[in-house]
């Protein structure tokens, strides 16, 4: 079975384009379009795997300030930031992000795949 994946980016290209994938690999997807809608999600739902965007236009919420809220709600879930920004290891740690994955970069699909390769279903 696949795993549960939530990709929130502010852009709908990027939703559409990263879950059509996602489903083609026989994974779980959906999506939110902002931190706030995020959190409500994953009130709702346990994810396996979390996609988030840093710099989202709708909303109050930024991609770190989402992971720090989701990790109150499910400390557990691994969520990669998922930008073109660069961040540094120390910041993502203090937000309690698992990793980082840089957008648009020549590794960049290669990066997700090893991030689904190594994710496994939350029990």
């Amino acid at each position: 079975m696949g795993l549960a994946v939530l990709l929130v980016d502010d852009e709908k290209g990027v939703r559409d384009s990263l879950c059509g994938l996602f489903e083609d690999l026989g994974h779980l997807a959906e999506s939110a379009s902002s931190g706030e809608e995020a959190l409500s999600m994953v009130r709702e739902k346990d994810y396996d795997l979390i996609l988030m965007d840093y710099m989202m236009g709708h909303g109050k919420l930024n991609g770190l300030d989402a992971t720090k809220q989701i990790r109150q709600i499910n400390p557990r879930v691994p969520i990669y930031i998922h930008s073109s920004n660069e961040f540094k290891k120390e910041q993502l740690m203090e937000a309690g992000a698992t990793g980082y994955i840089q957008k648009g970069s020549d590794s960049q699909m290669e990066d997700i795949m090893s991030v689904l390769k190594n994710s496994s279903p939350m029990e």
